[in-house]
């Protein structure tokens, strides 16, 4: 998926965050998912945006 799929799958883009692509940036930086660049363009397969899911889930496990 491009950029824009993802934030759209991840629906970073109905939260109210203003500047989604720095909210996929973040969670790359922290170690939380892990798009491929091909090229210039960074893709997240769908299995990655899925295991970033789980991640985000077992983090929030972790917390409570």
């Amino acid at each position: 998926m491009t950029t824009d799929e993802a934030i759209t799958f991840l629906r970073i883009d109905t939260n109210g965050t203003k500047h989604p692509e720095t909210t996929l940036d973040h969670y790359q930086q922290e170690g939380l998912l892990f798009p491929i660049t091909i090229g210039k363009c960074r893709k997240y397969p769908l299995p990655e945006l899925l295991r970033f899911i789980e991640r985000l889930y077992q983090l929030k496990e972790n917390v409570s």
